[in-house]
């Protein structure tokens, strides 16, 4: 949060500030003489699941490299899992409206099954409730998915994929060092 003095001769003075109070935040526009106050609820959530196959070499994100055993996406996304439904739990929920949006990112979120994306939704709606028509979105990496796994995240409440193809060509896939070729990503 900052502002400019607005006591000063000569100075006008426009900002945002931004202060929690309760389960929400309020945003406060100000300018001489006048102030718009704004009560905004969280309405949206983001959940980073940190596992990829490999870091791709433009990647700064978060990750921890899981290789390419399924046996170890799932041990340790269930274990991942058990500290971030912990967490949840933790957090005051207040009194919120629904959120409309969950975003599932990371990392490579469809290397976990659908059991695993289903317990996390559930514990999130237990906690802050989704709305029946809220977006529901997983990042996934092409070669991590097929129409069985993306039907089995929609009936856990998975409405919309984000694929993280990055192009269609070999050449700079490679050089970007994905863990997909340009078949994987047009199949």
């Amino acid at each position: 949060a900052w502002h400019k003095n607005a006591e000063k001769e000569g100075e006008h003075a426009m900002g945002l500030l931004l202060r929690r109070q309760r389960s929400s935040f309020l945003f406060c526009i100000f300018v001489p003489g006048r102030t718009w106050e704004v009560d905004l609820a969280p309405r949206s959530l983001y959940v980073h699941l940190p596992f990829c196959r490999r870091r791709c070499f433009y990647c700064d994100f978060p990750i921890a490299v899981v290789g390419d055993r399924a046996s170890t996406w799932e041990a340790r996304t269930e274990a991942y899992l058990d500290v971030v439904l912990r967490e949840l739990e933790s957090l005051e929920r207040g009194d919120l409206e629904p959120l409309v949006s969950c975003y599932v990112g990371g990392g490579t979120p469809s290397l976990g099954s659908a059991a695993s994306i289903e317990r996390l939704l559930a514990a999130v709606d237990r906690r802050f409730g989704l709305a029946a028509d809220a977006e529901v979105t997983l990042e996934a990496d092409p070669g991590t998915f097929d129409l069985a796994k993306i039907r089995a995240y929609a009936a856990a409440g998975v409405t919309r994929l984000s694929v993280g193809a990055q192009s269609f060509d070999d050449d700079e896939l490679r050089a970007a060092g994905r863990a997909h070729d340009a078949a994987a990503a047009a199949d």
